[in-house]
Formats: C-alpha cells, structure tokens, sequence
C-alpha cells in the first residue's frame, strides 16, 4: 500500500477557495472529475483513497462557497460526491486512530465557516463519533 500522504493528487490544486466565482459547469465537472479520481485510486489503494477523500471534503465547500446553485446541479453533484467519499473513507482498512484524525479534521472543515456545501450533517462532534461508531456496528 502507498503511504497516504505520499499520494499526489490533482484534484487538490484545482480547489482553492472561491475558485470558480459563479460559474456552475466547471464547478460541477471539477467535483465530478475528483470523485472520479478518488474512485479510481480506492480500486488500488482504499486507505490513500480515504485520505484522498478527506482532503477533498476539506477544500470542496470554500472552493464552491460563490457558485451559482439556484438549478441544484452543484447541489447534486457534491451530494453525490459526498456520499461516495463517506463509503471510501468508511470502508477503508486503517486504524481508529487514523479515523480520529480524518474526523478532526471534517469537524475542524465544518466548524471553520467553510461549510457552505457541507450542511445537513451532525450537529456536534458526538453525534459524528456516534454515527461513526454504530456504522462500524452494523457493517461488522
């Protein structure tokens, strides 16, 4: 397995904040192309996969924070996005104290401002840990 932090990815660098002002289709078809990436990379290697996916829930809102989503297409597309990075980080193979770093960070992501895109989630940290911990529950 490749060491997560060692993985290059090119997604990141095309997400920085405020990246895409208003305009919707670039924004969609660059959340589309990161899933991809991420998708392709979890076939290989799940845990640099998960990282992958962590760095891409951490820069998607503010990259997206100015777009345009009155006709709920970037809506769509980061709730997809969401839900795919959710299952690669969640069956990744690596440890609890990895999974607390990865949460960290998404609690740190979400309470910054930044989360234009990333509502509807829980409220606090416990109610993530919680969610984590009967996920892990139901999917032994």
């Amino acid at each position: 397995m490749t060491p997560a932090a060692a993985y290059k990815w090119a997604f990141a660098p095309r997400f920085p904040r405020h990246t895409f002002g208003w305009r919707l289709q670039p924004a969609v078809q660059r959340v589309r192309q990161a899933v991809a990436e991420i998708q392709k990379v979890a076939k290989r290697d799940p845990a640099p996969a998960a990282a992958g996916a962590v760095l891409f829930l951490e820069k998607v809102s503010p990259a997206l924070e100015q777009v345009d989503g009155s006709s709920g297409a970037i809506g769509t597309a980061v709730n997809h996005a969401i839900e795919t990075c959710a299952r690669i980080i969640a069956e990744a193979p690596v440890d609890d104290e990895t999974r607390d770093r990865w949460l960290e960070r998404l609690w740190e992501a979400h309470q910054s401002g930044r989360k234009a895109r990333l509502h509807g989630r829980p409220s606090n940290k416990s109610q993530c840990r919680n969610s984590r911990r009967r996920f892990r529950q139901t999917s032994r």
